[in-house]
């Protein structure tokens, strides 16, 4: 940063640079006390973030290891002639949830493959650190590829330039639609099969309710709410599991 305000486009002097970064230093001195307590405030929300990480791990763990027989246990609470038909909501709508986050996944992989290449080509640094945030970002929609795509074109303007910046610009843009118009209607569409007024309702509304995610979680509720109460609402008859055994 210290090169490029020297040598960009602010060709700021040294003894400008230097008058900053004591101002920004003198700054700093001053708010000590606040910043202390940030200090403190931040690293016990990541000794509670740690615990609750850790706790979802152990949880994750034991719910593929006997989710079955979890599953199965916490439905003996339903009566027993509609047991079967709540037992079949339930896999129809893990089943969705399955489908979206597979089909996520690919969309995500996309996104990562294509403007990580984009950005060898184009030979901006970080590519593959910048790739990798992509992909990651695509897991909580609209929200997520946006601010992983800005921070690229940051980058390839610090590094090498308006132009590259541009380029890189160009290449989000074009993996952007490339998602929008291509994957996301052959491959979430199919996964999910959601109405886009739906979609946009519940992306709104867990936005409201619970921030970043609220938007990463409320399609893929509303997915499996969604078939869940469909296979309930289906008014054709199943037949009883032969023998009392549970597929």
């Amino acid at each position: 940063l210290r090169d490029w305000a020297a040598n960009g486009p602010l060709e700021l002097g040294q003894q400008q640079i230097n008058n900053a970064v004591d101002s920004a230093i003198g700054t700093l001195q001053q708010r000590q006390a606040e910043i202390t307590s940030g200090v403190v405030s931040t690293a016990s929300a990541l000794a509670t973030f740690l615990t609750g990480f850790f706790i979802t791990v152990f949880t994750l763990i034991v719910f593929l290891h006997g989710g079955r027989s979890i599953y199965e246990f916490v439905t003996r609470i339903v009566p027993l002639q509609v047991r079967e038909r709540v037992r079949d909501a339930g896999r129809s709508g893990f089943t969705t949830l399955t489908g979206y986050v597979q089909g996520t996944f690919v969309v995500a992989l996309v996104d990562g493959i294509g403007i990580g290449i984009g950005l060898l080509v184009l030979g901006i640094p970080l590519a593959l650190p910048l790739a990798s945030l992509v992909f990651l970002g695509a897991f909580v929609p609209f929200v997520g590829a946006m601010v992983t795509g800005f921070l690229a074109v940051v980058i390839a303007i610090l590094a090498k330039g308006w132009l590259y910046g541009l380029f890189t610009l160009g290449l989000v843009l074009a993996v952007q639609q490339l998602e929008g118009n291509v994957l996301q209607p052959l491959i979430m569409g199919r996964a999910v099969r959601l109405h886009p007024l739906a979609v946009l309702v519940a992306l709104t509304a867990g936005g409201v309710v619970a921030g970043i995610i609220g938007v990463l979680l409320a399609v893929p509720l509303l997915a499996f709410l969604d078939h869940a109460v469909r296979s309930l609402l289906d008014s054709r008859e199943t037949p009883p599991a032969q023998g009392g055994a549970v597929p």
